[in-house]
């Protein structure tokens, strides 16, 4: 079942089993609410053997570090010919052998494009290594760039002709000529 603190947490299929305030960060504690999953490999039934205890960094919330605690559940096939013995169960929440929720990832993204922060700031804020973040951002980030939608169509491109002339106060006449004739110095 599935009560408000799910709601809350913003995560289908999870429910949310404690929220500890630790005094540096918020630490949610979550499992998830599949009671029937099936065998990958065989399609038999699966039943639950153990859950152990995974940690990853979520986005803020209220302007705090987010932790979640999340008990993974740990399944195993009940078919003694299936090359499948056990798996932990998987989320969208956060994918496999990663330390910032898919949340988190979209969250540094973010403010790293709009330029609200460094990939190493944004480690240092949640505690993880700056290849850690900077994976994230081109993770979620090179999609976005590579999207043709994102700029639209484009009718004239302009060019500043500043960008041409040299970085010092006394700039020589580079022998352009303006409108009517004379020169643009």
């Amino acid at each position: 079942m599935e009560g408000t603190g799910a709601c809350w947490f913003g995560a289908p299929g999870f429910v949310v089993l404690d929220v500890i305030e630790d005094g540096m960060e918020l630490v949610v504690e979550v499992e998830t609410t599949a009671t029937v999953v099936g065998c990958g490999v065989c399609g038999r039934r699966a039943r639950p053997k153990d859950r152990r205890w995974v940690t990853v960094r979520d986005a803020p919330a209220g302007g705090r570090p987010v932790r979640v605690r999340w008990r993974k559940r740990i399944w195993s096939c009940p078919d003694p010919h299936c090359d499948v013995v056990t798996w932990t169960e998987q989320s969208e929440l956060a994918m496999p052998r990663r330390v910032l929720t898919a949340r988190a990832e979209r969250w540094a993204t973010d403010r790293v494009a709009a330029i609200e922060g460094t990939p190493a700031s944004i480690a240092r804020g949640f505690g993880v290594s700056w290849s850690t973040v900077w994976a994230a951002v081109t993770r979620v980030g090179r999609p976005r760039v590579q999207d043709p939608d994102r700029v639209g169509v484009t009718d004239m491109v302009g060019f500043d002709e500043t960008v041409m002339q040299p970085a010092h106060r006394r700039r020589a006449c580079q022998g352009f000529c303006v409108s009517d004739g004379s020169h643009g110095c």
